[in-house]
């Protein structure tokens, strides 16, 4: 479905190789260049579900069009059940849903930071720029494989009882200074 407007936010779902996923989108969709999209940490927690709303209404407010898909809306799509390739499924199902073709800016935190790193790993075409809050990932080699020329903006903080900053290291050595 297209989305519903509410305001400046809307919700609406669309289709994945696993189902539909409801979604949220925030702002106007002007063309291609405008387009970001965020993915949650892993869990089901309304706060975690909802992390990205604030930032996806001052988003929307610069100007963008930021769609928050809910993981958690499919019992096939819940963060945990699926690999990196699995998730790389949905956001091109995103990205197919609204036709954009133009790479975009991916964001995510934690378990979605890990996931859209690998995303942008595989994908490096399709990504303009990466947004990572205290990204997770099992198996931080991924970092090595994002494109030379990505720019990438990495957030910690230094007391994340969840991602401690420790796990910060194979960003910060992995990624040029100048990104």
């Amino acid at each position: 479905g297209n989305p519903a407007s509410n305001g400046s936010m809307s919700r609406f779902h669309f289709t994945t190789p696993y189902g539909e996923i409801r979604a949220m989108a925030f702002g106007e969709r002007h063309n291609s260049d405008n387009f970001v999209l965020c993915l949650q940490g892993k869990s089901a927690k309304i706060d975690v579900v909802t992390e990205w709303t604030n930032a996806a209404r001052q988003m929307a407010a610069a100007g963008w069009f930021v769609v928050l898909p809910n993981l958690h809306s499919n019992e096939r799509t819940t963060p945990g059940t699926q690999g990196a390739v699995d998730v790389a499924k949905i956001v091109l199902a995103a990205l197919e849903h609204f036709a954009i073709v133009k790479p975009i800016v991916l964001c995510g935190k934690s378990w979605g930071g890990g996931q859209a790193t690998r995303f942008a790993a595989a994908h490096h075409h399709r990504v303009a720029r990466l947004v990572l809050i205290a990204p997770s990932l099992d198996e931080p080699s991924a970092v090595g494989c994002l494109a030379a020329g990505l720019p990438v903006k990495l957030f910690w903080a230094d007391d994340d009882a969840v991602v401690p900053i420790a796990r910060a290291a194979p960003y910060t050595e992995g990624l040029p200074a100048t990104r």
